[in-house]
């Protein structure tokens, strides 16, 4: 077969159509992203853009005229509202539009049936100025996870308006016997990278699919790992998260000598609460402890809830006296937390146990049972105090 515009224009009509049913099929067959059926629909539109072209003496003179220029831009504009659905956005795509209506307006205004090529020309450097506004818009707009293949996407619409606007300018410097489908150089390569950008952008969409699948599924993991670590009730460290946590900071003072406690905190008589007011008020004391005792510690120690109504804090980086102070503290702040339970004021004390592994360092369960041990001293004592 002849390398020539129309066998090209031909070859890319088919390949749009394939590329437009495959995708078709591809998000019939499973969940996709709003936007998507608009980007299939823009490969429809490109393939009868084409196709009014390479049909030419085929259908009636105004279609062939008027088609590409029409059918390209409403290509164009179904890419921008397809992008514009995918990335969110509440505007419709307004510039797109401004310059698809402007170009459709001069065509008409300048019509002139003894100068088509001037049609032509307008046509094709509207389309141009459209792709580029057109990708512009998907540079600017794509989500930052997404932005790589935004930028893929948005080069090969700039790429396809400013040969398109080439080609526009040519046609104003042409000579009134210039024939579109002639087999010359500039027009083959014209109508190749019609096919390109048809071939392209069949993929360029799937792709930007592809990306959000991908940076969801990123996101879904992350979520999954910290609800993996975090106890839903307070929102603190787990107990299974605690003793990794705590396990590598016994390991790094082990490495770096420095002074770590730890403090095991149990609610005093904590079972009441939910046997007089319910479960739903205790949970709200468990809670506004949490986060009371949250306020009370540096960002780098670890607090956790590893049991119903006890929590564990080890101390990075504090010797016992000066944990025994923060100690203090957690006590002063759990009698001053109170919850109103129908209408009656709730408020726990708490009991609190204290470790250290100085001077010699020791294991984590080693210093677990050091500070329960020291716990239930301070049970025996008549709770509401610290002990050590």
């Amino acid at each position: 077969m002849e390398l020539d515009p129309r066998t090209l224009a031909i070859y890319t009509t088919a390949i749009s159509l394939l590329l437009a049913a495959l995708a078709y099929a591809f998000g019939h067959a499973r969940r996709v992203y709003p936007g998507y059926h608009w980007w299939v629909a823009s490969l429809l539109l490109f393939a009868l853009a084409i196709s009014s072209i390479g049909l030419r003496g085929l259908v009636p003179p105004w279609v062939a005229l008027v088609g590409p220029t029409a059918l390209g831009m409403a290509s164009l504009l179904a890419i921008a509202e397809g992008h514009r659905r995918f990335s969110g956005a509440s505007q419709a795509p307004l510039l797109p539009i401004a310059v698809a209506l402007i170009t459709l307006t001069l065509m008409t205004a300048l019509h002139d049936p003894a100068n088509p090529l001037r049609h032509r020309a307008i046509g094709a450097c509207g389309v141009g100025l459209l792709g580029i506004v057109v990708g512009w818009q998907l540079l600017t707009l794509t989500p930052a996870a997404l932005r790589r293949s935004g930028r893929w996407c948005a080069l090969l619409l700039g790429s396809f308006g400013l040969i398109r606007f080439a080609r526009g300018l040519q046609f104003t410097l042409a000579g009134s016997g210039f024939d579109v489908l002639a087999p010359q150089i500039s027009s083959i390569l014209s109508y190749a990278a019609n096919a390109v950008f048809a071939t392209l952008w069949g993929f360029g969409f799937m792709m930007l699919c592809t990306a959000r699948l991908e940076s969801e599924l990123e996101q879904s993991r992350q979520s999954l790992r910290k609800l993996s670590r975090v106890d839903p009730l307070t929102g603190l460290l787990n107990r299974r998260a605690f003793f990794s946590d705590a396990r590598a900071e016994l390991a790094r003072s082990r490495r770096y000598p420095a002074p770590l406690t730890l403090l095991m905190i149990d609610i005093d008589y904590f079972k009441s609460v939910n046997d007089e007011h319910g479960h739903l008020s205790g949970d709200q004391l468990l809670r506004e402890l949490s986060n009371r005792f949250r306020q009370e510690l540096r960002g780098s120690d670890l607090l956790a809830r590893i049991g119903g109504e006890e929590f564990a804090a080890l101390l990075t980086q504090t010797p016992l006296p000066e944990a025994l102070q923060i100690a203090e503290r957690l006590r002063a702040a759990a009698r001053d937390t109170v919850i109103d339970a129908d209408g009656e004021a709730v408020a726990r004390s708490v009991s609190i146990g204290a470790a250290d592994c100085d001077p010699a360092p020791i294991d984590l369960e080693q210093l677990l049972r050091d500070a329960d041990a020291a716990l239930y001293r301070a049970k025996d004592a008549g709770r509401d105090c610290v002990c050590s």
